[in-house]
């Protein structure tokens, strides 16, 4: 049978001996549309790193999402083991136009998330190494590493990283999604702190971007998502770090009051003048009602019980956690200690960023608190309210390091993320309607007050949520220019339906 000559030029380009060449023209020549045809081609070129749906490993990739709701049935899961692996993939997917989803982690909650629905899902898992430069003022790790083996690996040589506070979040959503960190105000979000991406282009390229090496690509990767290829190894700044001071501390309703006002003396007294601390507060809605309660997850990179934050002592918790530590042991024992973090169940997330303002802190919690007793009744509801405070030092920092696209106002303010998480799929229109009309309330609320913000963060952002449009205009000309550059056929924005879009 003789092939088609567009289809001969592709075939030639992949890495196939003649027979092989010769076996997958007969077979494909059955093929009943183009995504099969790219399947069963994937399939011939990675026969031990691809996994079928009924396989076991298909199924303990499937299943490995944190939330309930992110995975959608893939046709083929793809564990590629080399960028040149993920080169070759990338040809196949954009010839034969089959979507396709690239996971890091998958912390992401909503469905699709870290998956695809009939289209291929190339999990980095095997992309795990990590390995520190011989000056030791960089480490490298690769996109299927988690935020904890980083800490973990580093911490011996008296190292750490700018990074997640979650151990099992993936080093490579929350990087490109810009990426809070305990000490973000010392050291600026967690892309900041990134030297260069390695990472493979829709056509196969794979390029390195840096300051001083498509510098245009390396900018919009900080912050701009998966919206420009496969970032496949990160090379990331190391700091000192030989230990930190910190943990959870916990207080009860009675002390809500104390707490929110100590949130805005932090704020608008300590975190200017100590870049050092840290900290983000919860409060917690759970078992019908019954468990309520705030903790604050305190940090400092330097000193024990530092004045900046020695107010949430004053306040007298019911649980004192803090002591000195690691910072990878400090997150353990928060995530880990605490078993509904880490439960399975149905999750989503919303975000929203505000100006500091202790009555409208205030306005928020009693809304926060009558919002879920309307529907406490709903099985395994579990909801967090997190105050994630970012100060002006923040912005400045990345500045300094280059900047990045997120359009971050330099000023102090509060982004909130609101995670829920509940039991069975009959409730979602409930559990996620009620944390849509929550945060569009406190939106009303916080504009009135000409405190709304327009910034949305990335990896904190409900589905729905425009994202990149919070970026601003000059940003988002500059994404899109950087995407036509880099993906002019529009692969990433076509094809990878996950995520937050340029368009």
């Amino acid at each position: 049978m003789e092939m088609d000559p567009q289809f001969a030029a592709f075939i030639s380009t992949l890495p196939l001996s003649p027979a092989s060449t010769t076996l997958l023209t007969t077979a494909l020549a059955s093929s009943k549309s183009n995504t099969s045809t790219g399947l069963l081609l994937l399939t011939h070129l990675f026969p031990t790193t691809t996994h079928s749906p009924g396989t076991t490993s298909y199924t303990a990739i499937q299943s490995s999402h944190w939330s309930l709701r992110a995975p959608l049935p893939a046709a083929l899961v793809f564990t590629p083991l080399t960028t040149a692996d993920i080169s070759t993939a990338l040809k196949v997917l954009s010839h034969f136009r089959i979507p396709f989803s690239i996971r890091s982690g998958g912390h992401a909650p909503f469905p699709g998330s870290s998956s695809t629905n009939g289209g291929v899902l190339i999990s980095l898992e095997k992309f795990s190494t990590i390995q520190v430069s011989k000056d030791r003022k960089t480490v490298f790790v690769g996109a299927g590493v988690r935020w904890g083996e980083v800490y973990g690996y580093l911490a011996p040589l008296g190292l750490c990283v700018v990074g997640g506070r979650v151990p099992v979040v993936g080093v490579g959503g929350l990087l490109l999604g810009g990426g809070i960190a305990l000490d973000s105000g010392r050291y600026g979000m967690a892309c900041d702190m990134v030297e260069s991406f390695e990472v493979v282009l829709a056509r196969g390229e794979v390029v390195v971007a840096s300051r001083g090496e498509n510098e245009g690509l390396f900018k919009a990767l900080k912050g701009g998502g998966n919206n420009f290829g496969i970032v496949t190894r990160f090379e990331l700044y190391t700091v000192p770090m030989s230990g930190v001071w910190g943990g959870l501390v916990s207080y009860e309703p009675r002390q809500y009051g104390e707490c929110l006002a100590a949130i805005v003396e932090y704020q608008t007294t300590h975190q200017p003048v100590d870049p050092h601390s840290g900290m983000v507060a919860v409060f917690l809605f759970a078992d019908s009602g019954k468990q309520q309660g705030f903790a604050n997850l305190l940090f400092h990179d330097e000193v024990e019980d530092p004045v900046s934050l020695r107010r949430w002592k004053e306040i007298g918790p019911v649980v004192d956690a803090t002591k000195r530590t690691t910072l990878g042991e400090m997150i353990d024992e928060t995530y880990f200690g605490y078993p509904a973090l880490n439960a399975e169940m149905r999750r989503d997330f919303r975000t929203l960023s505000i100006g500091v303002d202790l009555e409208l802190y205030r306005d928020i919690v009693a809304l926060f608190t009558s919002t879920y007793t309307a529907i406490a009744d709903t099985p395994g509801l579990q909801v967090i309210l997190s105050f994630q405070p970012m100060a002006a030092s923040t912005v400045a920092a990345g500045r300094e390091k280059g900047g990045n696209v997120l359009g971050i106002k330099e000023e102090a303010q509060m982004w909130f993320v609101l995670t829920t998480g509940w039991s069975d799929a009959a409730d979602d229109k409930v559990a996620i309607g009620a944390g849509v009309k929550f945060f569009d309330t406190i939106a009303r609320m916080a504009r009135e007050k000409g405190l709304l913000l327009d910034f949305l963060y990335m990896n904190d952002a409900g589905m729905d949520q425009r994202v990149v449009e919070s970026y601003g205009e000059e940003n988002i000309r500059f994404l899109k220019m950087v995407a036509g550059e880099v993906d002019p056929e529009g692969v990433f924005q076509r094809l990878v339906k996950e995520g937050f879009k340029l368009s």
